[in-house]
């Protein structure tokens, strides 16, 4: 054959030596990839072996350079099983490996020195590859990490086929006439020499291409990792700002209960103090009492509202009916309470829209109580699917006849209850009963559910469609 033994030994060494300051490269470039450096050091182990190989030639067969070239394939072969354990992230000890090594450096030994015999030689040289880079190969096929399947099980896969290489080239010169010497130009010869370049090459292209799969998932589970920590950044600023406005929230139920539940608790107590001198008016102690009681009431209502940040419908309007008694008790009006269909089972999220419907219905209230003279009135609160409807009827002068947003007091009030009608984006009808004997007046409110402030850039409350509806009591 045209190939020499002895120059492909030769390129295999130069090949491992630039396998060494690839590996020792890559060791530098990636601190953090375990194994590599046992690589090198066996690529170094490796290229020796090739380099006392090749001095044989040059100084004849000593028994000691082919003990050295073995022992050095033997380092060589034991640094890529334990690289490739350690490259998967596993503590291997190798306890029939090594036990096989130490057996088959005795028999090597002995049938170089005591007794020469060239097939157990080769024998030991096939047993010694099998063992250390089957249990290389099977490190490598312990990878679980779905990126690094295919870099490792090639890796793997080529040394098996380099091991499968050496023991044909074993078999082939033991099963000659008569075993040929490492340098002669026959197949098996040939065929191990350019198994071994195979093997350097495909063994170094097979490491890089695991360190590149393992760098990209290193990225991937960086990215990861910095998008978990930043989510869990964005929780912990969400807590601490709902903690914040909790805290904000009773500082606030605090100032109003020490400042103004202390004023309104005050007047009380003056009233009570002047009726027990009779140094007032009467009517208007009665008067100005009340009006601190619903001024506590009322406050008391925002603080709940502030402090919880939820209203329950029930509470709503027990409220609504308990005011509605008191303010039309004082007025001798009788007050007919109806309930259609069941609130809704969750509570009003937003309590801020739940003052200000109840405060638009309470201003119907005061419009019947101060300017209707009625003797009756009628509250009936329905509740629709998507929808609340208010309706407030009584008996007494109605709406006068004035051009809408009319001067007085009552005006005012209506301005202000469509202002909180719309600002939870209802609609507000005023108007009379039907029929020629029919009096009184009657208003009618109705807002969509869930209960919720809309933002409106403009209110218009002199305009637009609903501005014909709009009138106003004397």
């Amino acid at each position: 054959m045209d190939l020499d033994p002895a120059t492909l030994a030769l390129i295999s060494a130069v090949i491992s030596g630039l396998q060494v300051v690839a590996f020792v490269v890559l060791a530098r470039l990636n601190p953090e990839m375990q194994g590599v450096r046992l690589w090198a050091w066996s690529s170094l182990a490796f290229a020796a072996s090739m380099v006392l190989l090749v001095s044989r030639r040059i100084v004849g067969e000593q028994p000691v350079l082919y003990a050295a070239g073995f022992l050095a394939v033997t380092a060589a072969l034991a640094c890529t099983a334990v690289g490739a354990a350690v490259f998967v992230g596993r503590r291997t000890r190798f306890r029939i490996p090594v036990v096989a090594t130490l057996v088959i450096l005795g028999v090597y030994g002995w049938y170089l020195f005591v007794d020469p015999y060239l097939p157990a030689r080769l024998a030991c040289t096939a047993a010694m590859h099998v063992v250390w880079l089957v249990a290389a190969a099977h490190e490598l096929f312990q990878e679980r990490q779905p990126g690094l399947l295919v870099s490792s099980r090639f890796t793997g896969g080529v040394m098996l086929a380099y091991a499968a290489v050496v023991v044909l080239r074993s078999v082939l010169m033991v099963a000659g006439a008569s075993p040929n010497t490492m340098f002669d130009r026959e197949l098996p010869q040939v065929l191990v020499f350019l198994g071994t370049i195979f093997w350097v090459i495909t063994s170094t292209f097979g490491v890089i291409l695991m360190i590149n799969q393992r760098q990209i998932l290193s990225l991937r589970e960086s990215a990861a990792a910095r998008l978990e920590a930043e989510e869990s950044l964005r929780l912990a600023e969400r807590q601490l700002a709902q903690a914040r406005e909790q805290q904000q929230r009773k500082d606030f139920v605090h100032d109003l209960h020490d400042g103004l539940g202390a004023a309104t608790v005050n007047v009380t107590h003056l009233v009570d103090l002047l009726e027990s001198r009779s140094a007032a008016d009467t009517e208007a102690l009665e008067q100005l009492k009340q009006a601190a009681v619903e001024g506590a009431r009322e406050l008391r209502r925002l603080m709940n509202a502030v402090d919880e940040g939820q209203v329950l419908w029930t509470d709503w309007l027990h409220d609504l009916r308990t005011h509605a008694e008191q303010t039309f008790r004082a007025r001798s009006i009788a007050l007919v309470w109806r309930v259609a269909g069941g609130p809704p089972d969750a509570p009003i999220a937003n309590a801020a829209a739940a003052l200000s419907l109840g405060r638009a219905v309470r201003e119907a209230v005061a419009n019947v109580a101060k300017h209707s003279r009625a003797n009756r009135c009628s509250i009936s609160i329905r509740f629709r699917p998507g929808a609340v409807a208010v309706g407030v009827r009584d008996d007494g002068v109605g709406f006068p006849e004035s051009p809408p947003g009319a001067s007085g007091n009552g005006g005012h009030g209506l301005v202000g209850m469509e202002r909180r009608v719309r600002s939870c984006g209802g609609r507000l009808r005023l108007g009379r009963p039907s029929g020629p004997s029919s009096r009184g007046a009657s208003v009618r409110i109705v807002v969509p559910l869930p209960l919720s402030l809309v933002v409106e850039t403009e209110l218009g409350l002199g305009h637009g469609h609903n501005a014909g509806n709009r009138q106003t009591r004397g």
